[in-house]
């Protein structure tokens, strides 16, 4: 069966963590625009769909090449709004098999890094994937802290004085890339399942634009050209 790949970028209108991020200029560009101009040069088939419901950000998605033709209902944007309640929306209006789901506040993710993964996820037919990225601070070394303020290990029968050369690499999401076919998502109502890969990006700087000081952090990284 030929993969007919919807690829979703979600971005409402409303933040409070950094207002209006999504339009927002991040090294000069729109934010939302950093992921549309890396998704114009990936060499997959795709088709684009941004999801918003801010005029604002669709103005700036037509500028990048992606109209938006019907803006997403207000019951689809608000705090609470699970992402699952988008992409099972925008499956339902479009005629895919397969979902990639980009979201804009992964700023360094590159069209180098969505074509690694995509092939990936293709030649080994995967109906699950997700981007991760290894953990700086292994929890083996972490600590949980009681209300009186005495502390445990997080991770109980692990030496906390562990050498962390020594210790298993650890990955987390890092929220740069999600795929699934539409029977997983109908399924599991989520990307991630048992079934489900993870692929780790190279030489990605995996930074989540939540905080304004995320904000700060990937200004200092664009401006030393890491």
């Amino acid at each position: 069966m030929k993969k007919q790949i919807l690829a979703i970028v979600p971005a409402r209108g409303g933040s409070k963590g950094i207002p209006q991020k999504n339009i927002r200029k991040l090294g000069g560009t729109p934010l939302i625009g950093i992921t549309l101009r890396e998704l114009s040069k990936v060499d997959k088939d795709l088709n684009v769909l941004v999801s918003t419901d801010d005029p604002a950000i669709a103005e700036i998605a037509a500028r990048f090449g992606c109209p938006v033709q019907e803006l997403r209902p207000p019951d689809l944007a608000q705090d609470d709004t699970a992402m699952i309640d988008v992409v099972i929306d925008a499956i339902e209006k479009n005629n895919c098999n397969y979902v990639l789901l980009l979201q804009p506040t992964s700023p360094f993710r590159t069209s180098e890094h969505i074509n690694k993964f995509l092939t990936y996820c293709i030649d080994k037919d995967l109906e699950s994937a997700v981007s991760i990225s290894k953990v700086s601070k292994h929890p083996s070394l972490m600590y949980k802290m009681s209300a009186s303020g005495l502390i445990s290990p997080f991770v109980e029968g692990i030496k906390a004085t562990a050498r962390r050369q020594d210790l298993e690499d650890i990955h987390a999401l890092d929220g740069a890339l999600y795929w699934a076919s539409t029977e997983h998502l109908y399924k599991f109502k989520r990307f991630i399942s048992d079934s489900t890969h993870g692929f780790e990006l190279s030489s990605y700087i995996p930074i989540d634009l939540d905080t304004e000081k995320d904000w700060q952090l990937a200004e200092a990284v664009i401006k030393l050209n890491i």
